[in-house]
């Protein structure tokens, strides 16, 4: 795709909401579509919270090419910390481990509304976070998991929606008041938020359809406005916003945009980079994370379980192999380790220059 072309104002949501004559301002930021090249020159080792957000259109499809992607960010020090996945095709009956990412926590969702329903959110290891279960009602409507991350400079509700591509007016209705309803929630009110995920909501129309204007309404009135303001699935024939990144948090958005170039399904990647939610000066500052392993469980460990779970077979795919490998050495490492946090004495802890 032609990203001049893709980022021609007429397909932007900014020409519907910031009209001089409207008696509304809106305070959104054009997001523009980036290679993923672009994409790692623009995150490369910046200090900024970040979600992405994919329909990946059944995750057991795309699982290989999304942990491409998620190393080739990591590679290039570009660092994800949350991840959001709709329409994954999975059931109550999925073995989840099998799409498990090296690093990340994953809190999954079967799918309830429709069977091309489904989520999955991947949180960073580093990050504390807690799964607010009670907060989504099971719905036709749409499905949706809330969870909380607690050790940033301030608590962050992530929200992974999806509603599936019904048009009835009745439906939409009840997606806009059980939403309105979640927000509300005690466990979440007055947080700070950022919501993604698949509406099929498509904003280029709220002014030509009543319910996406009803929708669009109720997520300003709420304070949760929207970072993605271009068409996110583009086929021959249409160009819709129906993906989304909403936030209360809008002014600590340094960075918003679409991966033009990664198809892993006919919805493009979105991101959104918030700034002042991770304060790495400000920790470095206050404490040092100490890291103690119980070096033998780990070892019996490696050279029993896991080396005789790996795939031997000279004709099985080396990349899956060493995939597995990872994620295996990785939960042992984790399982065996003690963090330990200690404050920073001034007089104790020299500071080391790089």
């Amino acid at each position: 795709m032609d990203n001049n072309l893709l980022n021609s104002p007429d397909r932007s949501l900014l020409n519907l909401v910031n009209d001089e004559d409207d008696e509304h301002t809106y305070n959104l930021t054009q997001s523009l579509y980036y290679t993923d090249t672009e994409v790692f020159n623009l995150l490369h080792k910046t200090n900024t919270f970040t979600v992405i957000s994919l329909n990946c259109q059944s995750i057991a499809s795309k699982f290989d090419e999304l942990q491409y992607f998620i190393d080739d960010l990591t590679n290039h020090n570009c660092y994800i910390d949350v991840i959001n996945l709709q329409e994954t095709w999975q059931g109550n009956d999925t073995y989840y481990n099998d799409f498990t990412l090296p690093g990340y926590n994953m809190y999954f969702q079967p799918a309830i509304c429709s069977t091309h329903g489904g989520l999955i959110t991947y949180v960073k290891t580093s990050l504390k976070s807690t799964l607010h279960s009670t907060i989504y009602e099971h719905s036709t409507a749409w499905e949706a998991m809330f969870i909380e991350i607690e050790n940033l400079n301030k608590s962050v509700i992530i929200g992974n929606i999806y509603r599936p591509p019904r048009e009835s007016n009745e439906l939409i209705n009840i997606f806009n008041d059980a939403f309105n309803k979640a927000m509300s929630n005690k466990l979440i009110k007055g947080k700070t938020k950022i919501i993604s995920g698949d509406f099929n909501i498509n904003l280029l129309k709220i002014n030509e359809k009543i319910m996406y204007a009803n929708f669009f309404d109720m997520m300003i009135s709420i304070s949760l406005l929207p970072s993605i303001t271009f068409p996110t699935r583009i086929t021959r024939t249409t160009a819709t916003i129906i993906d989304n990144i909403f936030s209360n948090c809008l002014e600590e958005t340094v960075l918003s945009g679409i991966i033009s170039n990664k198809s892993i399904s006919d919805h493009q990647i979105i991101f959104s980079c918030f700034d002042n939610l991770i304060n790495m000066k400000k920790q470095s500052k206050t404490s040092i994370i100490k890291r103690i392993t119980d070096y033998d469980s780990l070892k019996k460990e490696i050279s029993s379980t896991i080396y005789n779970s790996i795939n031997k077979d000279v004709d099985c795919d080396p990349n899956i192999t060493y995939n597995t490998l990872e994620c295996k050495l990785t939960d042992a490492i984790n399982k065996h380790t003690q963090i330990k946090e200690i404050k920073l004495n001034k007089f104790k802890h020299k500071k080391i220059h790089g």
